[in-house]
């Protein structure tokens, strides 16, 4: 067997973990006392016209929801329904299809009559890039102080539980960059 073609599988498979790792950042306001926010209580879910079942519905706002009350609860902080809160938790979710196109297997020919490039192969990839986005919102002020995003390839939105796995493993990895380090 050709070394190159017995190449081709392992090249996808890695093409592939590349597009399925998550990648998590954040961003806040560094003037912020952070060690004051106690409480939290969600703000209604943004009204968007959308089509798309990966990033609309009660389905995905309630997964979204609870994955973050496990996390700001595992962290201390108190759930309020209603009330007074020192924040306000609202996400953005964003899904777009994207294309991937690769190259491969160039092979030059004489130069002259005849000659050039031929035998290349391309390999195009079609997968939806999801990024889940949530902002903490001083209830005070109604500024936001912090924002943390995640933003990885999604499946199918026939999948219940990849989508719940692939929504808790967002919401854990963006607050466990929260709350910020204190700088000197």
């Amino acid at each position: 067997m050709n070394p190159r073609i017995a190449m081709i599988p392992i090249c996808c498979l890695l093409l592939l973990a590349a597009c399925s790792s998550m990648t998590i950042e954040s961003d806040h306001d560094p003037k912020i006392d952070f060690s004051k926010y106690r409480s939290f209580q969600f703000l209604s879910e943004p009204k968007r016209p959308s089509d798309n079942p990966l990033q609309e519905g009660a389905l995905i706002r309630n997964r979204i929801w609870d994955a973050v009350r496990r996390e700001l609860g595992a962290k201390g902080m108190t759930f309020s329904e209603s009330g007074s809160t020192d924040l306000l938790v609202a996400y953005h979710v964003d899904v777009k299809e994207k294309v991937d196109v690769s190259t491969y297997g160039y092979n030059y020919g004489r130069w002259g009559a005849g000659g050039g490039m031929y035998g290349s192969n391309v390999d195009v990839y079609r997968y939806n890039e999801g990024r889940l986005v949530l902002d903490l919102i001083d209830a005070g002020s109604r500024d936001l102080v912090w924002r943390g995003w995640a933003t990885t390839v999604v499946g199918e939105a026939r999948d219940p539980e990849k989508s719940t796995e692939t929504i808790n493993e967002a919401v854990s990895k963006i607050l466990a960059e929260y709350p910020p380090e204190a700088r000197p």
